[in-house]
């Protein structure tokens, strides 16, 4: 089951070519400084849009596989009863980003 959002997906790509375009324009300080606040706001997205389709999708006592880029985090954004197990260890936080991947079981759901 997909847990990514493809709007936001082309929302993102758009985003990239868009700055890749106007990245020729000698603005670059000020391109760069926008596309990092509409980036992280678009990240913040997907992020709690994959948040809600496991906590919506995973039933109890199912197990799941996660495999996120290291600038993705759902820290906070899953249900209490969603327990993340990392494979080697805990990635290193970089300011609540880049949590990894991991396993992801449900042992008590609230429904």
């Amino acid at each position: 089951m997909g847990t990514e959002s493809p709007e936001l997906l082309v929302e993102e790509r758009e985003l990239i070519q868009q700055s890749l375009g106007e990245g020729r324009s000698g603005r670059g300080a000020e391109i760069e400084a926008r596309w990092r606040t509409l980036g992280n706001s678009i990240l913040e997205r997907r992020d709690q849009y994959i948040a809600n389709r496991i906590n919506s999708t995973l039933g109890a006592g199912e197990t799941g596989i996660l495999f996120l880029g290291m600038l993705h985090s759902l820290e906070g954004r899953l249900d209490q009863g969603i327990r993340v197990v990392y494979p080697i260890n805990r990635p290193l936080d970089g300011g609540g980003k880049g949590n990894g991947g991991g396993q992801i079981s449900s042992s008590y759901r609230g429904r």
